[in-house]
């Protein structure tokens, strides 16, 4: 609560808060945090749409500003608003207006739009401090163009300006809430002198001066980048360091005079726990460390660069004088001399820094003798000592040293970055490529500068980390397997190579190992493994087609072989098209989303839904012509639009096998014809004949039937085929969906004599069937598992409820119910504590409202009902459905639970919450961080889901 923060941006128009707007867009605080997610160029069209979005949208667009060009733009376009009205003042107040709304600015010269435009005459403008011509009442410094700026970040063009210029345009942003500041590329004129290079001074006098003298300003880190060898300095920095050494938590010292000079004002600031520091020698450098921890011992972040002095440089006392900073977390060195380091250094260095996450020992760049570098086992040192803490990690590294006694690595744990940093050529780039992919984690990227060659090196440990993923993935299956003593899903009927004892020792020449790693691969990987040669074809073909995800594939084969005129007789293509389909062991087909249209398969499928596939192999196919002799399971949707119902069972009819288990046909509905009075009549759908095919073939024996023909498809009472279908496979369905309430009316009883249903999805008329329905399904078959029932009502006069679910609660085995009513009734805490204590496996709950067209939606369930599920389910339910009215609270209100093991929770409502904000609260206090919300309902509810994700991310930051 003391932490508790305000919105960004807090406004001041709108009513007072009793008759505050009802649409959540129209209140500023809930539409600051919509945008918060919208891109720059949503935000902008957000502001052109009205008044009441403009002025919230345009101070998130510019509040975090990634260039300069929009404040130059202002400027310019301010300046050719010659005869109007606005007087300078105006146009002053109006850029101020703007910019009082930047919080962060951001600009890199380099990379910046700002020279492509019309506004590149304001930037020069800027940097020479005569912006006074675009607006006369602009001053220079600390014009207060940006009163409430909190980051300045400005990288510098070092071949385009001069440093006296950055300087001047940085000091027009200079405001006391200033708290971040860092400027880079400000460097003096280079001037060459019989090939020496001597660089001009930069006068950053008077920045240092502003600095000092602008009233409020307490700077909490300062990075200025001036290059290593700017000029003299002045003593207007010590009056800075004095002035901000209570606030100062970060500091670049860029010079080695800075260091020199300024020693004592650098160890006064009291709150410094990050500094860049640059000294001329490495006795120096001992010196300063030394004084460092004497004077700073806390220091957490270092990052130092030492210039090499003639002779030879021996480190071994920096780094001793280095250890005595024991909260050392960040460690950035450039110093001479690197030699190797041994298994007692990085010991040392684990025992001085504990809490290191970053190292980096690099040679300083700006010489040509940088040194031998760290050899492979000083790496492998490190990653001995140090696998449980770094993340990232930087060297100086001669890949071809070896010390004379090696050094066994270890893997880094949690290292994200490796830098390298070398001049020289591998000798063996296979063996260092095996020797990183076997010290980094999978997931960790190479990185450095080094000569061209090395960018193969990369090249080849993404491909070697990208198999050891592979291998990893497989290793936990592999070892549950060989536990288990399972065979492979699929049993290859062929033999390779030579006997047992003979067996190739490539793990990838073994069938049984290859069809293993097969299935981690991608379709087009197992197509491409099939091109490689005949030891790996077949597999992987048997592999490519026994999950086919749509038609095309075999649509393509009758399209090639009807090509082929010459070369095969009918017979011969008729077999190899045999020969792929044999592998199928799965089809799933959706036509809405096939690219059969887009191809040259578009004419074989329409033959195949009209049944005459025979003008494409005279020696014919009829449906269940044994096409298909080992596909096990076939999923059809048809395309309600297109495909005509009789039109798609003709069509699966090609595909209906001896050896089929599950068929789940969708998208059948008859074609709809409007009445003189307007009222709809829909054409039968005459599923007879396939009912007759399935029943003529020997040896079929189903296990789940799922044919969504529409509740309008009603069912012939005379149809003996649906009798006779049920009869055959009564004692191997296990589920079974009734699409129409004529179904249940007409057919229960063969409906009971399936013994081994367990699961079954039924729609009956109206109430009183309903509860009739499932009091013979409570007699018979007890043991039913899932069970899906839709009501229709057949009047409007209420219906009590009492029977229908204590009948429900006879089933006691129910682990899934999805109920569709035609009516939701309020249902209380007892009712949740008997419905677990009849379903104590219930682990998929639906409660849902029938739609349809006999009236408007019922009020649903109240919030109350739902914390009652969650208090007496909070340890079972994975999936939950509810008709839901956020709005209801029942007189006593139950205390939520939250659910332990829900993944999705489905709302069906068709009500705005008056309340978008407690309802998010009250959905992050009983959903996992995990659990997925979704649903059917109003658009606004959207907003809830947004609202969520924010709750949830505050419970992970606390």
């Amino acid at each position: 609560m003391a932490k508790k923060g305000r919105p960004k941006y807090e406004p001041d128009y709108g009513e007072s808060e009793p008759v505050r707007e009802t649409n959540p867009l129209h209140i500023p605080e809930i539409l600051i945090r919509v945008l918060e997610f919208a891109s720059p160029a949503a935000k902008a069209n957000i502001a052109r749409a009205c008044r009441r979005l403009s002025e919230p949208a345009l101070k998130m667009l510019w509040q975090d500003l990634p260039d300069l060009d929009p404040v130059l733009k202002i400027f310019a376009l301010l300046k050719n608003i010659r005869n109007s009205r606005m007087s300078s003042a105006e146009k002053l107040e109006r850029i101020k207006s703007y910019g009082a709304w930047v919080r962060s600015l951001r600009f890199d010269a380099f990379n910046s739009s700002i020279w492509k435009g019309n506004t590149a005459d304001v930037y020069r403008a800027l940097s020479n401090g005569k912006l006074h011509q675009y607006i006369p009442m602009v001053s220079l410094p600390a014009s207060g163009l940006c009163p409430n700026l909190h980051t300045l970040e400005w990288r510098a063009d070092e071949c385009r300006m001069v440093a006296e210029a950055t300087i001047k345009a940085v000091s027009y942003f200079l405001h006391p809430s200033l708290k971040h500041l860092s400027v880079s590329g400000v460097f003096g004129r280079v001037i060459e002198l019989a090939y020496d290079p001597r660089y001009g001074k930069v006068e950053y006098g008077p920045f240092f001066h502003t600095l000092t003298t602008l009233d409020g300003l307490k700077l909490e880190s300062l990075n200025l980048k001036m290059g290593e060898s700017t000029g003299t300095l002045v003593d207007e920095a010590i009056p800075c360091l004095r002035r901000h050494q209570d606030t100062l938590v970060h500091f670049s010292a860029w010079t080695p005079e800075f260091v020199k000079h300024f020693r004592m004002e650098l160890f006064g600031l009291t709150n410094l726990r990050s500094l860049d520091a640059v000294v001329d020698t490495l006795p120096k450098a001992i010196g300063f460390i030394e004084e460092l921890a004497n004077a700073r011992p806390e220091m957490e972040f270092l990052t130092l660069s030492v210039f090499p002095s003639w002779g030879q440089n021996e480190p071994q006392e920096l780094w001793n004088a280095l250890k005595r900073l024991r909260k050392l977390a960040k460690l950035h060195l450039e110093v001479p001399g690197i030699r190797a380091l041994q298994e007692e250094d990085a010991r040392s260095m684990r025992e001085a820094w504990p809490s290191l996450s970053s190292l980096y020992i690099l040679s300083n760049r700006k010489w040509r003798h940088m040194g031998p570098g760290l050899s492979r086992d000083s790496l492998s040192a490190i990653s001995r000592h140090f696998s449980r803490t770094l993340t990232t990690l930087g060297l100086h590294f001669e890949p071809n040293m070896r010390s004379s006694l090696p050094i066994s690595p270890v893997r880094f744990e949690k290292l994200e970055t490796l830098f390298i940093q070398m001049w020289s050529k591998p000798n063996d780039p296979v063996d260092l490529v095996g020797y990183f992919a076997h010290i980094l984690p999978h997931e960790a990227i190479l990185d450095g500068n080094w000569p061209s060659e090395w960018r193969y090196i990369a090249h080849m440990l993404e491909q070697e980390q990208a198999r050891a993923r592979i291998t990893l993935s497989t290793e936990a299956y592999f070892k549950a397997a060989m536990a288990k003593k399972n065979r492979p899903k699929y049993e290859p009927d062929y033999v390779y190579g030579e006997p047992d004892p003979a067996r190739e020792t490539n793990p990838l020449l073994i069938p049984e190992i290859w069809i293993q790693v097969l299935e981690f691969t991608s379709a087009d990987g197992k197509a491409r493994a099939a091109r490689v040669c005949r030891r790996w074809s077949k597999p992987a073909l048997e592999i490519l087609w026994s999950d086919l995800t749509d038609l095309t594939p075999i649509l393509n084969l009758f399209f090639r072989m009807k090509s082929v005129k010459n070369s095969l007789s009918p017979t011969e293509k008729l077999e190899r098209t045999k020969s792929y389909c044999a592998l199928v062991r799965t089809l799933r087909f959706d036509a809405s989303n096939s690219s059969i249209t887009k191809s040259g398969t578009a004419g074989v499928y329409r033959a195949l839904c009209a049944g005459k596939l025979d003008q494409y192999f005279p020696t014919g196919f009829v449906p269940s012509s044994e096409l298909f002799p080992n596909i096990h399971t076939l999923e059809w949707r048809a395309d309600e639009s297109d495909d005509l119902p009789e039109s798609t069972l003709r069509a699966v009819s090609y595909f209906l096998q001896p050896s089929l288990k599950h068929i789940y046909v969708s998208g059948i509905f008859g074609r709809t014809i409007f009445m003189d009075d307007g009222s709809p009549w829909f054409v039968p759908v005459g599923y007879v004949p396939f009912f007759q095919t399935l029943n003529a073939i020997e040896g079929l024996r189903l296990e789940s039937l799922e044919l969504r023909m529409g509740e309008h498809t009603e069912v012939e009472p005379q149809a003996d085929e649906l009798t006779i279908f049920l009869r055959q496979h009564q004692e191997t369905l296990v589920h079974f969906s009734a699409w129409t309430p004529g179904f249940a009316r007409h057919f229960q009883k063969e409906l009971w004599e399936l013994s081994q249903l367990r699961s079954l999805e039924v729609v009956v008329d109206h109430e009183p069937q309903a509860s009739g329905f499932v009091e013979g399904l409570a007699n018979e078959l007890p043991e039913i598992e899932a069970l899906t029932l839709g009501v229709d009502p057949s009047t409007r006069e209420p219906y009590r409820w009492e029977r229908f679910w204590s009948t429900l609660k006879r089933l006691r085995k129910l682990t899934k119910l999805h109920l569709e009513l035609s009516k939701i009734e309020e249902l209380g805490e007892g009712d949740a504590r008997s419905m677990r204590e009849a379903w104590p496996d219930l682990s998929c709950l639906y409660i849902l409202q029938k739609s349809g067209w006999w009236g408007h939606p019922c009020p649903g369930f109240s919030r109350d009902f739902l914390s009652a599920i969650s208090l007496h389910f909070s340890r079972s339910l994975t999936a939950l459905g509810l008709h839901l009215e956020p709005n209801i609270r029942s007189a006593l209100q139950v205390t939520p639970v939250r659910f332990e093991k829900l993944q999705l929770l489905h709302i069906q409502s068709s009500i705005v919450p008056d309340d978008p904000e407690d309802v998010a609260r009250y959905f992050a206090q009983i959903l996992p961080h995990s659990a997925t919300l979704e649903g059917g309902w109003h658009y606004q509810w959207k907003l809830v889901i947004h609202l969520l994700e924010r709750e949830r991310a505050k419970a992970n930051d606390l």
